[in-house]
């Protein structure tokens, strides 16, 4: 895995930097983001992560549950919007 990411130091004022769960998979997220992971029936362009709640879970160290509730804070918190299937997991930045 190679990636660069910036981040902004408003980002220490979210919420999410209070929780390591939820800081650590959005991080996790920014690096795996790609803008070419596009599936040919999306036409959007924005930066997205196609993956699965069990993946990112073997990837972060965290439980199951622990991804699905720092997913839904994410969204929440207006920084990811998910897209949920029955084959696979769309996260869009």
């Amino acid at each position: 895995m190679n990636g660069t990411i910036a981040l902004n130091s408003e980002l220490m004022q979210n919420k999410v930097f209070d929780y390591a769960e939820r800081f650590k998979l959005y991080i996790l997220l920014l690096l795996l983001a790609s803008p070419q992971q596009v599936p040919a029936d999306n036409t959007s362009t924005r930066p997205q992560v196609i993956t699965s709640t069990s993946k990112l879970s073997t990837l972060s160290s965290l439980t199951p549950k622990q991804v699905r509730n720092a997913l839904r804070a994410l969204q929440k918190s207006g920084l990811i919007e998910v897209v949920t299937s029955h084959r696979n997991t769309t996260i869009l930045f």
